[in-house]
């Protein structure tokens, strides 16, 4: 809504208000000058007399304000008439009332800041509407003697809308008065004399008198009120008369209007009459019933012509309006699917559509309106259409006797149709029968039956579990498959009355995990889970995929899913990862495995502030071993030593083979050298025993490379690295020992490789020469 405000006594700067345009209706120009006045009394921009319609608010007269109407629910009015009987609604600033805050008429056009309101009631205390003032800019200024004023003010709108009221109803009453007497004219117009006829119209309606010789036409009151025109009644000339009319009409109004002027006319009376149309003076377009009677003097001559006029633009709207029902009514009945017969009470056939003819497949001989519907039935029996029908209905199907109330039966046509027909009867008398081909209905009721009965077949079936569940998790349906896996239907278990639950996962959260991605993504896939099963508490894995199902307006309603047992999937898996991280010889850790672990510790240590311990193994005189027993032997001789030094290892200690004969631990917490020392010996004791190797003896030893994390190196590949340094001192050491890293390790071993480069070097380039 816009707005602009007046010139307030105490200039605000306010721009000059855009005024509304004065309406010709008295009320109106009556309630707007109240308006203007209230805005001048409290200085306020905007004044307005608001009438409550059903859903809108309609401003009868307004100031400063630019539309007409409102919704309700945006309207400020709508708290205006809440209060109790003559108290008024005074917000001094909407923008701090929370209940006005939001309102359009706040935060937009016209940024309305102060309100005041009253409710008007009609004389019988009903509350029709409110006087409102508002400000663009707060207003703390009204005081109770200013209420009153506008309690006064209030008063006299409700005055002039009592006025008003009154007004109109007795126009109405005058009306309905004239419509009366014109229908009760236009019954005995020809039977009773002309005079008694006039005097009835006159009084009804409105009158006027044609003046033979001048060829004038006098108005009375009425006539000027519905014309619209010549208010003063002036006398008229016929052809100024004759232009009021509508162009199409007006030709052969002044023809009827001639002749009966000229003594031709072949009216009881020598007058004339029409029903035509006239232009108002705003454009409105009205129908009006005109009657006329001549006057005669002694003579017999026409002296002049008197008349009354009926604007029966309603009456005509209702005839239109009543042609366009039945033609929409016959164009209704023939788009219907169904065929439809209405019997009068006669039992004679009133009104009927093409589609029962196509579907009774009847000549137009046969039914028609007015025909006998018993001859129809007749015809109809005679050509077996009522073989198949219950035979509770044949009876009043042959013979029309049907009994009260709705009756309704189904059967087949000789043809193979299949027909419901309904007769019910009319309050009237007669009945109404309808006819509907079911005929596709039931061929897919049968194939839906058929489909049905395929589904349950693969839904019980199948050999996965198969479900559907409340979104909270309760399962309403489910397969045997889905039973199984629960446990139900095993050694003589029965599924429990009340169904069972979805959520039967072994860890914690995971049936919340599961509805939390149902939500978000709309499905799950392969949700890989283990269980317990409801009945016998087994625990077993299982695999689901799920989906959300939803209704018309794409709201959840349930989901619907498929379980897989999953148990040896996730045995292979398990075994799968066992072997891609252990030695297939001895079971232990592979290298993979300890690297991880390595540097899983390291990370541990770093954080609780403690130390990890590498020792990298090497067998002694396994090569000997394996070369003098075969490989058979050395695998056994690898698995016993893999046994003994596992066995020596505390809880949390890690044994690895990494390959061939090499082993590591890892040893965490563990940062004191001489207990490391004495683990080390252990190692070696350990290893160092006789292997019975099919009934022969054999003794291997180990050397030991020792690094400590952090003091060796600060990551996992820099102190397995010093560790295996560590290992190369102790072989050349004597083998079957062990040495710490120290820090000159390293660049003895890299001298000692790149001295073996050298050599190899100089072998192959004739470098070294052979004195014997």
């Amino acid at each position: 809504m816009s707005a602009s405000r007046p010139v307030p006594h105490s200039d605000r700067g306010a721009a000059a208000p855009v005024q509304n345009a004065p309406r010709e209706d008295g009320l109106e120009s009556r309630l707007d000058a109240l308006c203007r006045s209230v805005a001048e009394v409290f200085a306020v921009p905007m004044v307005a007399i608001a009438l409550i319609d059903a859903d809108r608010i309609r401003f009868r007269a307004r100031y400063g304000l630019a539309e007409a109407f409102i919704d309700c629910e945006d309207a400020l009015c709508q708290h205006t008439i809440r209060q109790p009987r003559g108290h008024a609604l005074v917000v001094p600033d909407l923008i701090r009332d929370k209940r006005f805050v939001h309102s359009p008429l706040v935060v937009g056009a016209p940024h309305a800041r102060f309100y005041a309101g009253l409710a008007i009631r009609s004389g019988a205390g009903r509350v029709v509407g409110t006087l409102c003032l508002m400000d663009r800019v707060p207003r703390v200024d009204v005081s109770s003697d200013r209420v009153r004023i506008l309690q006064e003010l209030a008063l006299v709108a409700e005055a002039h809308l009592e006025l008003d009221e009154a007004r109109r109803a007795s126009e109405a009453a005058e009306r309905r008065r004239a419509e009366a007497h014109l229908l009760e004219w236009e019954a005995r117009q020809r039977a009773l004399e002309a005079a008694h006829a006039m005097a009835e119209q006159i009084a009804a309606f409105g009158h006027w008198r044609i003046d033979a010789a001048t060829r004038t036409i006098a108005w009375s009151d009425g006539i000027a009120r519905i014309f619209g025109r010549n208010a003063e009644r002036a006398t008229l000339p016929l052809e100024t008369h004759i232009g009021f009319y509508h162009p199409e009409d007006r030709e052969r109004v002044w023809a009827a209007m001639d002749e009966a002027l000229a003594g031709r006319s072949r009216t009881l009376g020598g007058g004339y009459e029409h029903r035509s149309r006239i232009l108002r003076p705003d454009g409105e377009i009205r129908v009006v019933a005109v009657h006329g009677i001549g006057e005669h003097d002694d003579a017999g001559r026409l002296v002049s012509i008197f008349g009354v006029c009926l604007d029966v633009t309603g009456m005509a709207r209702t005839e239109q309006r009543l042609r366009e029902t039945g033609e929409a009514m016959r164009a209704a009945l023939e788009a219907m699917d169904q065929g439809l017969v209405m019997i009068g009470p006669d039992d004679r056939v009133q009104v009927h559509n093409q589609r029962v003819r196509d579907l009774l497949e009847l000549p137009e001989d046969v039914l028609h309106e007015g025909v006998s519907y018993g001859a129809v039935r007749r015809f109809l029996g005679r050509r077996g259409e009522f073989v198949h029908a219950p035979p509770e209905a044949q009876e009043w199907l042959e013979h029309g006797d049907f009994p009260p109330g709705v009756q309704r039966y189904e059967g087949m046509r000789p043809n193979g149709t299949i027909l419901e027909v309904r007769h019910a009867p009319m309050a009237a008398g007669g009945h109404i029968c309808t006819f509907t081909d079911l005929t596709a209905s039931r061929q897919s009721e049968a194939a839906l039956r058929s489909a049905e009965a395929d589904y349950q077949s693969l839904f019980q079936n199948a050999v996965i579990g198969v479900y559907r569940a409340r979104l909270d998790g309760g399962i309403v349906q489910a397969n045997r498959a889905l039973a199984r896996l629960h446990g139900y239907g095993d050694a003589g278990q029965s599924l429990p009355e009340g169904g069972f639950s979805h959520d039967w996962y072994i860890e914690p959260g995971r049936h919340e995990a599961f509805l939390a991605c149902l939500e978000r993504e709309g499905h799950v896939e392969d949700f890989v889970s283990e269980v317990r099963r409801h009945a016998g508490g087994e625990r077993i894995w299982v695999s689901e995929t799920a989906w959300v199902v939803r209704d018309a307006a794409g709201r959840p309603i349930w989901f619907e899913g498929t379980v897989a047992d999953a148990t040896e999937r996730k045995r292979a898996q398990a075994l799968i990862e066992h072997m891609a991280r252990h030695d297939a010889l001895t079971g232990l850790p592979n290298r993979r495995l300890f690297q991880e672990t390595l540097a899983r510790e390291i990370d541990g240590a770093l954080r609780d502030g403690g130390s990890v311990v590498v020792l990298c193994c090497d067998l002694d005189r396994f090569k000997a071993v394996n070369d003098t027993f075969g490989h058979p032997a050395g695998d056994a001789l690898l698995r016993v030593v893999a046994g003994r030094l596992r066995a020596t290892l505390r809880e949390g200690d890690v044994v690895a083979r990494l390959g061939g004969d090499e082993f590591a631990i890892i040893l965490p917490s563990r940062g004191k050298q001489r207990r490391i020392a004495a683990f080390a010996r252990r190692l070696i004791q350990a290893a160092g025993r006789p292997v019975d190797l099919g009934g022969r003896a054999t003794t291997v030893g180990v050397s030991i490379g020792v690094a400590v994390w952090p003091k060796h190196g600060d990551s996992a590949d820099t102190l397995f690295k010093n560790a295996d340094i560590a290992l190369y001192r102790a072989k050349d050491s004597g083998r079957n020992t062990f040495r710490f890293y120290e820090s000159g390790m390293a660049l003895a071993v890299v001298t000692r490789n790149l001295l073996e480069i050298e050599m190899r070097e100089s072998i192959r380039s004739g470098g070294f020469v052979l004195h014997y």
